[in-house]
């Protein structure tokens, strides 16, 4: 998914928000199933990565899914802070894992199933990451205070460890 498409997705996500509480997405379990991704649009922001069944249930879309850093199976302590803020979640594999960057400088791909960490890494403003063959991860990286503008490079198997960066003009 591109950045244009998340937005469009977002655009017609907001005026179902308002329907869930606080309660409501706070205390909500993860599936423990395959997420359809064709019918289903996955939200992130401030620590939280969910997914909305857009399938109406009593004219409402239904939470299905949910990630938290401070939860996550396979996450290190240290990271949790990375993901105050998530801005990014790509769904991979026809759902069944989640590619999730955070401006607060981090990266995971997570199996949406057991919502376990799969990889995680740390990009200052990261804010952008994409799959590419050979099991690697490209992650752009905003203007932050410490450090940005940047393109890095992962290798899925070792995580937070990066194999290529460059700086970007602007």
């Amino acid at each position: 998914l591109s950045i244009p498409t998340i937005a469009f997705s977002l655009l017609i996500a907001a005026p179902f928000l308002p329907f869930f509480s606080n309660a409501q997405l706070k205390n909500s379990p993860p599936l423990l199933s395959n997420i359809n991704a064709a019918d289903t649009l996955f939200v992130c922001g401030r620590d939280e990565v969910f997914a909305l069944k857009l399938t109406p249930n009593n004219g409402k879309p239904v939470k299905i899914w949910s990630w938290r850093a401070a939860t996550s199976p396979g996450l290190p302590k240290l990271m949790v802070s990375k993901f105050a803020t998530t801005d990014e979640c790509k769904p991979i594999e026809q759902g069944r894992k989640v590619l999730i960057t955070s401006s607060t400088n981090g990266v995971a791909l997570v199996d949406q199933t057991a919502g376990k960490t799969l990889f995680y890494g740390s990009v200052p403003g990261a804010h952008s990451a994409d799959l590419l063959p050979n099991d690697r991860i490209a992650v752009a990286g905003a203007d932050s205070p410490i450090g940005g503008h940047t393109l890095v490079l992962f290798d899925l198997k070792v995580s937070d460890r990066p194999l290529w960066k460059t700086e970007l003009y602007s």
